[in-house]
C-alpha cells in the first residue's frame, strides 16, 4: 500500500498549544519521521509534521501493534503535510515484508492534512465501523483506489463501504457487502476509471462498460490471526478473475504474489491462501 500526502493544513504563524511541536523532515529521510512520531506521542499534544517533496520509502516492520506496521503507532493527536499531490510519498518497499503504512491508537487521531488526496493500492478495508456519520470503510478527502477489496463494513449514514468529500476514483477495485435501502455503499464525489464490481446497485457512480454489478464472489476471509493482514480469496466463479484492466495492476497483489495472466480485481489474485 502506498499513500500520497499533499498540502499542509496548519497555515504559518497560527498560534500552537503550549508543549506542541511541528516537525520538518527533509526529502526522503525516514528516520526523520519516525522520531518525529515517536516524539508528538511522548508530548501528547497536537502535533504537525511537514514532509518535503520526495519519496518515504520504509524497508522494515517498525512495531507489530495489532500486526505489523512500518511507522510508530500514532498514540496522540497528529498531522502529517506534504508538499503537494503526487510529489510526497510514504510507500513500502517491494522488498520489505508485508505490513500497513500507518497504525493509530484508541488515543490518537491521525490527520494526512486536510483536502489531501490519498492513493491506495492492493489494500483490503473489511469489517470495519463508522459509528457516528459517514464512510463505514474508507473516508477521505478524494484520490484513487486501485485493486483494492472494500467488503462487509458498515456506517450510520451513507457511505456504508465508502465516503469521500472530494473526487475519489476507483479501478480494478470491489465494493462489497449487503444492499440497504436506508444506507448506500457510497457517498460523495465517487468515480469510476472502469473495471470495478459494486455489489450495491445504489452505490450512484457512473460505469463505465468494464464495471459490474453484484456479488463478486469473495471466498473466506482470512487473517492468520493477525489484525491487519486480513483479506478475502476469490471463489472458483467469481466474476472478479481475469477481469481487471492489466495496464493499472502491479506485478503482485496485497501478499506480494505475482499477478499471472489476466489481471483480477479486487486485492488478492487467485483463489488460493
Amino acid at each position: 500500500m502506498w499513500i500520497i500526502v499533499t498540502a499542509l493544513v496548519v497555515a504559518l504563524g497560527l498560534a500552537r498549544p503550549g508543549g506542541a511541536a511541528v516537525f520538518n523532515c527533509a526529502a526522503g529521510d525516514v528516520a526523520c519521521l519516525i522520531a518525529a512520531i515517536n516524539t508528538a506521542n511522548a508530548n501528547g499534544e497536537v502535533n504537525l509534521i511537514r514532509l518535503e517533496a520526495g519519496t518515504y520509502t520504509l524497508t522494515a516492520v517498525n512495531n507489530d501493534t495489532d500486526g505489523s506496521n512500518g511507522l510508530p503507532s500514532v498514540t496522540s493527536p497528529l498531522t502529517i503535510g506534504g508538499n503537494g499531490s503526487g510529489n510526497t510519498i510514504i510507500e513500502r518497499a517491494a522488498t520489505a515484508p508485508l505490513f500497513r503504512v500507518f497504525h493509530v491508537g484508541q488515543s490518537g487521531l491521525l490527520n494526512l492534512a486536510e483536502s489531501s488526496a490519498v492513493a491506495i493500492v492492493n489494500s483490503t478495508f473489511a469489517e470495519n465501523e463508522a459509528e457516528f456519520g459517514f464512510g463505514g470503510g474508507l473516508f477521505v478527502a478524494g484520490g484513487v483506489v486501485v485493486n483494492t477489496t472494500i467488503a462487509n463494513n458498515f456506517s450510520h449514514g451513507d457511505g456504508r463501504a465508502l465516503a469521500a468529500t472530494s473526487a475519489l476514483a476507483l479501478h480494478n477495485t470491489i465494493v462489497s457487502g449487503p444492499s440497504e435501502p436506508t444506507a448506500f455503499a457510497c457517498h460523495g464525489r465517487v468515480t469510476s476509471l472502469d473495471n470495478n464490481i459494486f455489489f450495491d446497485p445504489n452505490c450512484a457512480v457512473a460505469l463505465l462498460p468494464h464495471d459490474r454489478i453484484g456479488d463478486p464472489g469473495l471466498g473466506d476471509f482470512i487473517d492468520f490471526g493477525a489484525p491487519g493482514r486480513g483479506f478475502f480469496l476469490l471463489s472458483s466463479n467469481s466474476q472478479a478473475l481475469d477481469a481487471g484492466d492489466n495496464a493499472a495492476c502491479l506485478p503482485a497483489d496485497q501478499r506480494g504474489r505475482l499477478r499471472s495472466g489476466g489481471c483480477d480485481i479486487g486485492a488478492i489474485e487467485g483463489t488460493t491462501p
